[in-house]
Formats: structure tokens, sequence, C-alpha cells
């Protein structure tokens, strides 16, 4: 390739145009940004009865089941492990499959909207303790 300086301006536009095709600034998303408010409420209405409101493990059925809803402040599912559980549940836990009562954009709502929970303070952490 010859110095830069020795090239014509139309073809060094040619060129700027050229890596702008390799490398677009807003490279597309493969995924919507997720709305974590839409994540919550899905979260609430099917899962805080286990995992309880803030997603620590404590919710108005925790008491009976065995083993213990997972407390998504102290233990962060990976993307996968995620998704896997709420397309198939876990077997020999309460925690059933969820991949016919959500859409695929909910189960991916829900995925983010747990992993967001992680590392997160523990609402009413007393309160918490006493359920």
């Amino acid at each position: 390739m010859p110095p830069w300086r020795q090239t014509s301006a139309e073809d060094l536009r040619a060129l700027i145009a050229y890596i702008h095709v390799l490398f677009p600034d807003d490279p597309p998303s493969v995924q919507p940004a997720v709305n974590l408010d839409e994540g919550k409420a899905l979260f609430l209405a099917a899962c805080a009865s286990c995992h309880g409101d803030t997603g620590s493990g404590n919710g108005p059925a925790a008491g009976a089941l065995a083993p213990a809803p997972t407390n998504f402040h102290l233990k962060q599912p990976s993307e996968e492990r995620a998704w896997k559980v709420l397309e198939e549940g876990v077997p020999g836990t309460a925690m059933p499959p969820w991949k016919n009562e959500f859409s695929e954009d909910e189960r991916h709502t829900l995925v983010e909207y747990v992993r967001s929970l992680y590392g997160q303070p523990q609402a009413n952490s007393q309160e918490n303790s006493l359920r």
C-alpha cells in the first residue's frame, strides 16, 4: 500500500467509507435493552412467593421448600444457568419450568432482573431474617 500522502482524496474517502462499513460507530445490539421495571413486575407476579419480594429467598412459601429458594443477593446465576432454569425448572426442587408461561422476551427480562439483584443490599434485612 502506498503512503497515505500519495493517495488521492477520492481514494482516501473510499477507504474511510470502507472502514466505517467494517467498524460501525454503533454496532447493532444482539439483544434489546432490558427494562428492569418490567422484570421486577414479572418477578413479583411469578417468583416472589418463593424467592421473596426482593429476591432474598424468603417468600411466604420458602419455609416449606427444601432445598430453600435461591437468595439472588448472595448468588448470581450465569445467564446460561438462569435461562436453563427458566426453561426447564430444577428437578428435585419446587422450581417449575416457565417456558410455557413466559415469552422468550419475558424470560430474557427475568434473567437480567434476577442477575441485577446480586450484591445489592437487602432491603429490610431485619424483617427478612424474621421470615
